[in-house]
């Protein structure tokens, strides 16, 4: 990784970023960290947080600079998609580094952040500790600081079971009423929440549905738009 930082001067400029993602930042780390270059003037309309190529060394490392990188954008940004997937491992291989890339000490500056997008969240049979990801993911939101300038929301949610027995009841792991009804006290200004339902069996997703339309409410907010489900 290069170190920029013995000729500093083209750094010391206002940056103005449309798009930012968490792996380019690093190769600036050396004269982009907020705990060193306190004069630091850089905005960004939208930011992709995901893991490293080496989630230790993201969760070891690089996640301190990455969240304190976060924190300096943080008002200026108005879109982040946060990716929790890594080469389709299971969450048991690697749930520290993904469970900090959704620490809400990151957006803790993040007061005008219009839309937020996560995936992809996996829901496996064989790893019930990856349903504890739901609880992460409802925490998360709910310490965003700009509750009423969030207008939309989008969730990526894979289900990974051999059989439909199993599908259904690793299904029930979503906890989709709580996260439903945690986003509509939260955001009042909400226009949209758009979950995206991915399975290996795709005849299995009209039942989906049919189960995650029984929460209270769900047809009323269906038809007006705020909810919308769709296949991965």
């Amino acid at each position: 990784m290069p170190d920029l930082s013995e000729d500093p001067s083209i750094f010391r400029r206002p940056f103005r970023f449309e798009t930012l993602d968490s792996q380019s930042i690093i190769l600036f780390k050396s004269v982009w960290d907020p705990s060193m270059c306190h004069d630091l003037d850089i905005k960004v309309k939208f930011f992709c947080l995901q893991p490293l190529y080496d989630l230790f060394q993201l969760h070891q490392r690089e996640a301190p600079f990455i969240s304190r990188f976060l924190q300096r954008i943080g008002p200026s940004l108005e879109h982040l998609t946060i990716s929790l997937s890594h080469y389709g491992r299971p969450y048991s291989s690697y749930e520290p580094g993904i469970s900090s890339l959704l620490d809400p000490i990151h957006v803790s500056q993040c007061v005008n952040l219009r839309s937020l997008e996560i995936g992809e969240i996996r829901l496996e049979d064989q790893a019930p500790d990856s349903a504890k990801m739901i609880d992460v993911v409802r925490t998360f939101l709910s310490a965003l600081p700009s509750p009423r300038a969030l207008q939309e929301i989008s969730i990526t949610v894979n289900l990974i079971a051999p059989s439909l027995e199993d599908h259904l009841a690793v299904l029930k792991l979503f906890k989709w009423s709580s996260l439903v009804e945690t986003v509509q006290r939260l955001f009042p200004n909400l226009h949209k929440l758009v979950i995206h339902m991915g399975t290996r069996e795709p005849q299995y997703f009209n039942l989906f549905l049919d189960l995650l339309r029984q929460v209270p409410n769900y047809k009323e907010l269906e038809k007006a738009g705020v909810i919308e489900l769709l296949s991965a």
